[in-house]
């Protein structure tokens, strides 16, 4: 039978009930894209910051908590939990202006979106002509998956932008989706938080959690 960390996501994952999930994502080929590369010693840990920062961001757009995270130089770790429970009291409204929100761009050091009345409006239309699509978005929003998939493809589209026309490593920045497991018990949440928190210590980025 395979672990749990082995299962797809589909069969450990359901967006329609408050779960907590360790999820954890590597850059591709482990390479420290996202700190000091020990070969050629080039820093670009300053995008830690960005991954920090764009997760804070989408936090107050969509229906997942951020308990604690942790960013190295070529990987992070999160303990999330979703809450389908908040976004089922937001209105329609609210609901579409949070979607809109979710694709902001970087004006360094800030994570910025203006939706428009306009596109507001347009959505709304949809959603009366279109059975079950503000439903859908609804459901986005409280979902772990959309959560992960918002930050990931919006840092990979940083990060390309960040190189130099002629950089050879252009292109994909994380190895994979990413990896998950379900959190069913408090020892198991508690064992998972210390274990994030002591990730610089591990990997001697630091001297201590603080």
């Amino acid at each position: 039978m395979l672990g749990q960390d082995m299962k797809p996501r589909r069969d450990k994952m359901n967006p329609d009930v408050i779960e907590v999930h360790h999820n954890w994502s590597r850059c591709v080929q482990r390479a420290f894209l996202m700190g000091v590369d020990p070969l050629t010693g080039r820093d670009v840990s300053y995008r830690r910051e960005w991954l920090a920062s764009l997760t804070e961001y989408l936090v107050s757009v969509f229906s997942v908590e951020v308990a604690t995270d942790n960013m190295l130089g070529n990987h992070f770790h999160q303990l999330v939990r979703n809450r389908p429970d908040v976004a089922h009291q937001w209105s329609d409204e609210e609901v579409c202006w949070r979607w809109k929100m979710a694709w902001p761009q970087f004006d360094n050091p800030v994570w910025r979106c203006e939706p428009t009345d306009e596109s507001i409006d347009a959505m709304l239309l949809r959603g009366q002509n279109e059975e079950g699509y503000l439903a859908g978005i609804r459901r986005n929003l409280h979902n772990i998956s959309w959560f992960q998939a918002r930050l990931k493809q919006t840092i990979a589209w940083l990060v390309n932008r960040d190189y130099p026309k002629d950089e050879q490593k252009r292109g994909h920045h994380w190895e994979a989706r990413y990896g998950n497991r379900r959190l069913e018990t408090e020892s198991e949440t508690v064992t998972n938080f210390l274990y994030i928190d002591l990730q610089q210590v591990k990997a001697r980025m630091a001297d201590s959690v603080e």
